[in-house]
């Protein structure tokens, strides 16, 4: 009697949990086979700038300031260029990165963009600038983020 008390009380503390450890490694397998990144946030290549400063002979052309704002407005100095609606495209950025890219390869130099990001701003406004400075081939960028 003693002993059938003792084998109930110890099958009640003890679970078996090979089937929760095979259900969980097909849920990843799932997440990591379904999920996809979008081809042109995929491989951005970009030159982090380095904490060395520049030689004065390096710089001919003022870089190019960008202001993303926590509404996800895009902005060239205090002028508003795109205006952030949940799509992909920032035209107006894009025609000024162009005009900007073709003044500094006229110079001789290479193109330099400085970005100001608010840390409320959204993930996707911020792509669309860098999709912009991946299309026009700038890949001297460095990013300040801001309250």
């Amino acid at each position: 009697m003693g002993n059938r008390r003792k084998k109930a009380q110890e099958s009640i503390g003890e679970m078996d949990i090979s089937s929760l450890i095979d259900v969980s490694f097909l849920l990843l397998f799932y997440f990591l086979v379904s999920s996809s990144l979008i081809e042109t946030e995929n491989d951005l290549k970009m030159n982090i700038p380095s904490s060395a400063p520049p030689k004065p002979s390096e710089t001919v052309i003022e870089p190019f300031y960008i202001s993303i704002k926590a509404n996800g407005d895009v902005y060239r100095d205090s002028q508003l260029l795109d205006s952030y609606i949940g799509g992909t495209e920032v035209p107006l950025l894009q025609a000024g990165l162009q005009f900007y890219s073709a003044t500094a390869k006229a110079t001789g130099d290479k193109p330099t963009v400085q970005i100001e990001v608010s840390m409320k701003a959204e993930n996707q406004s911020f792509m669309n600038v860098l999709n912009a400075l991946a299309g026009e081939q700038i890949s001297q960028i460095s990013v300040l983020g801001v309250q």
